[in-house]
C-alpha cells in the first residue's frame, strides 16, 4: 500500500477505458473491458482485442502522474509478495508462476462427469508447449521437481482415492490444489489490487475482493483462459519483460528498480538504489542482480556509471517500463472487476 513512510506520493485516480456489457453477456457477467468481445468467463478465440488493450495500455502510460502510480504499484507488490513465505519461496519466476496457475486452471475448469479429468504431471508438462514464445520454458523434469516441491510445501496433494487410467506400468495420479494455493494466490492478488485501486477504481475494497470465497479462483482462470484459448500472453509484444521475467526473483529485481524510479525532464531516469539493496530486498545474490543489470546496460537500456549517482534509466527503458505496468494495471482491472461481478452474483 502507497504510504507517506514510502516517500512515494499517492497519485491522483486516473480515468481508464470505459467498461461496455455485449447485448449477449449474461446477467451476472459484469463490465467487460473494451478489449475483450466476449465477457471472461465465456472465453473463446478471437474474444481477446490485442490492439486494442495495447492502445489502452500506451494510452494509460502517457497520463501524468502514472510513474507515480507505477512507484506506488511497486511497493504494493512487493510487500504482498514479501510477506508471504510461500510466494518468496515458490513463485521465483515466470516459469514457475505458470506452473501455478495453470494448476488453478486445469482444478477448476475439470469436468465433473469425468473421474480422470484435472491436475495430471503428463498434463502441466504438456501446458508449456508454446510457452516458449513468451519465454516461458521447462523440461520434463523441471516440471517434476516443481511438482516435489510444491507437495512438499503443502501446495498440491494427490487427489484422495483417484487414479487416473494405466499409462505404461505405471497409475498416474491425479492432483489437487489445497486451500493454501488459493490463500498464496489471493497474497499476490491484493498486492496487485492494492496498487492499481488508487488509479483504477475497484468496485469493493482489494482486502475483500482477494479473500472472498471463489475470487482468486475465477480471476486466475481468466488470465489462463487467455493462453488457452487465445494463445495470449502479457509480455509477447514486451521481449525486454520476457527476458526480465525469466530469471531469477527478475520480476521483483525490475520492481526495485521502478520503486526508485525519478523520471528526469529528457524521459530518463535515477534510480538511486545500490544492486546490494536491490539483491537483499530480493533475497537473491548480489551477483543475480549484477547480471540481470548487466544485460540491461549491453542492451542500452541502463547505463551503471552515468553523470548521476545510482542507475542512470534511459528514455526507452523508462517508456517500456510505464507501458508494461500499465498493461498490467488493465489487465488485472479488467478481469478482477468481471470476476469479482461473478463471484458476487454467487453470494
Amino acid at each position: 500500500m502507497v504510504t507517506e513512510e514510502s516517500g512515494i506520493s499517492r497519485p491522483r485516480a486516473i480515468d481508464g477505458p470505459p467498461a461496455t456489457l455485449p447485448a449477449s453477456a449474461p446477467a451476472d457477467a459484469g463490465p467487460v473491458p473494451v478489449w475483450l468481445r466476449t465477457p471472461p468467463h465465456l472465453w473463446q478465440a478471437g474474444s481477446l482485442d490485442r490492439d486494442a488493450l495495447h492502445a489502452a495500455a500506451e494510452a494509460l502510460a502517457r497520463t501524468p502522474g502514472f510513474a507515480d502510480a507505477a512507484r506506488g504499484f511497486a511497493v504494493s507488490w512487493q510487500a504482498a509478495y514479501d510477506g508471504n513465505a510461500t510466494l518468496r519461496a515458490v513463485m521465483r519466476n515466470s516459469s514457475r508462476y505458470f506452473f501455478l496457475v495453470m494448476c488453478m486452471y486445469m482444478h477448476r475448469r475439470r469436468r465433473p462427469d469425468d473421474p480422470a479429468d484435472g491436475i495430471t504431471l503428463s498434463r502441466i508438462i504438456e501446458s508449456y508447449r508454446g510457452m516458449e514464445r513468451f519465454g516461458t520454458v521447462a523440461s520434463p523434469s523441471r516440471v517434476k521437481a516443481f511438482v516435489a516441491h510444491c507437495k512438499q510445501r503443502g501446495l498440491l496433494r494427490p487427489v484422495a482415492g483417484r487414479e487416473v487410467a494405466p499409462v505404461g506400468d505405471a497409475r498416474v495420479r491425479l492432483l489437487e490444489p489445497p486451500p493454501r494455493l488459493e490463500a498464496s494466490l489471493g497474497d499476490w492478488a491484493l498486492g496487485f489490487l492494492r496498487g492499481i485501486a488508487p488509479v483504477l477504481p475497484l468496485p469493493a475494497p482489494p482486502e475483500v475482493m482477494s479473500h472472498h470465497p471463489g475470487f482468486v479462483d475465477e480471476l486466475f482462470s481468466y488470465r489462463v483462459a487467455a493462453f488457452v484459448q487465445d494463445g495470449f500472453a502479457l509480455p509477447e509484444r514486451h521481449p525486454l519483460r520476457q527476458w526480465i521475467m525469466s530469471r531469477e526473483k527478475g520480476y521483483h529485481v525490475f520492481l526495485s528498480l521502478v520503486r526508485e524510479m525519478r523520471v528526469l525532464a529528457d524521459g530518463s531516469a535515477i534510480a538511486g538504489i545500490p544492486p546490494a539493496v536491490i539483491a537483499r530486498r530480493a533475497a537473491v545474490s548480489r551477483g543475480t542482480v549484477l547480471n540481470l543489470l548487466d544485460g540491461c546496460e549491453r542492451q542500452g537500456l541502463i547505463v551503471r556509471e552515468g553523470p548521476h549517482r545510482g542507475l542512470q534509466l534511459q528514455p526507452a527503458f523508462v517508456e517500456r517500463s510505464l507501458q508494461w505496468v500499465a498493461l498490467e494495471f488493465l489487465w488485472m482491472h479488467g478481469l478482477a472487476v468481471a470476476a469479482w461481478a461473478r463471484v458476487a452474483a454467487r453470494g
